[in-house]
């Protein structure tokens, strides 16, 4: 990843370039950085969530930057949609794990998010926000739903950049990472810690 790097996408190298390559086009006469490398698919150890998937998008500094400048605005907008238009693409694309070994045994029989595409965003120096996909999610309600994800992603980033600026001591906020999950009944995203997705998903 670069420093100006607005958005880092990293993809497996087996996954069709039709599925994600349009999104450069999107960004071609943009002041938005986005960065597409191809990772080696090989053989993953633990359970589901802690995995890397097909497909994950780094949303970075430059990007929280340009929706707190108004003259980003408009290439922030454009950035949401390809975002969108990356997420209900690839969501219904069915992706299996390659587990390491004996590792098979830790595989979640609970686990129901997509193991095609997650966001990762870079809330501070000491905290990313981990999205995962409900496989239930389809066509109208995932377009709403990642509108309502991309808000409560700002809001978030504007809170814990209020609240523990990055210039100030980071041990105001431990190093961690929390996690965003579909709720289904609700049609709202669920915020949980890594020790809550362990417990969800852990088996029986």
């Amino acid at each position: 990843m670069d420093n100006k790097d607005a958005i880092f996408v990293l993809v497996n190298d087996n996954y069709p370039k039709d599925c994600y390559n349009f999104i450069e086009d999107d960004f071609k006469n943009s002041p938005l950085n986005v960065n597409i490398q191809r990772r080696e698919n090989g053989a993953m150890a633990g359970i589901e969530w802690a995995l890397p998937t097909a497909i994950v998008v780094y949303l970075l500094k430059p990007f929280f930057e340009a929706f707190l400048k108004e003259a980003g605005k408009d290439a922030y907008q454009k950035a949401k949609g390809a975002i969108k238009k990356l997420v209900s693409k690839n969501l219904p694309v069915k992706t299996n794990i390659l587990y390491a070994g004996k590792t098979i045994d830790k595989q979640s029989k609970k686990y129901d998010q997509s193991l095609t595409i997650s966001i990762k965003a870079a809330l501070h120096s000491n905290l990313t926000l981990v999205v995962l996909f409900n496989n239930e999610l389809v066509n109208e309600d995932c377009d709403l739903m990642t509108d309502g994800l991309l808000e409560s992603i700002e809001n978030m980033y504007k809170y814990v950049q209020q609240e523990f600026p990055d210039k100030d001591d980071n041990d105001k906020l431990s190093q961690n990472q929390l996690y965003l999950i579909a709720n289904m009944e609700s049609g709202t995203w669920d915020i949980l810690t890594q020790q809550q997705m362990t417990e969800k998903y852990r088996n029986s």
